[in-house]
């Protein structure tokens, strides 16, 4: 049976009580197919899973507030995919991924 992935923005979290009634945005992500054993195919699934997040989490606004909400908000929408699909080999590759750090003042 094929699987569907849903990712779900937390716009609860991320904007506050003021969008407490709006849809949260949505992209289906198939699984259809993935070869897990098959490291390309893993790889193609990520991403996949990563553009949906980015779909789901633009980062619209100018400056690094804005940036940064949206980075947290696709690393959110991304670990949400992961833990929905629970592939050990896709968390392998997810940690194998470089980390952007953010300078704080």
């Amino acid at each position: 049976m094929p699987r569907l992935l849903s990712l779900a923005l937390l716009a609860l979290c991320l904007a506050g009580p003021a969008l407490a009634d709006e849809p949260v945005p949505t992209r289906v992500v198939s699984t259809r197919g993935v070869d897990y054993a098959n490291p390309a195919s893993v790889a193609d699934l990520y991403v996949r899973l990563r553009r949906a997040a980015r779909a789901v989490c633009p980062g619209d606004g100018p400056g690094l507030a804005s940036q940064t909400t949206a980075d947290r908000c696709r690393a959110e929408a991304l670990d949400r995919a992961l833990g929905q699909i629970d592939r050990p080999e896709l968390y392998a590759l997810h940690e194998r991924q470089p980390a952007v750090r953010l300078a704080r003042r």
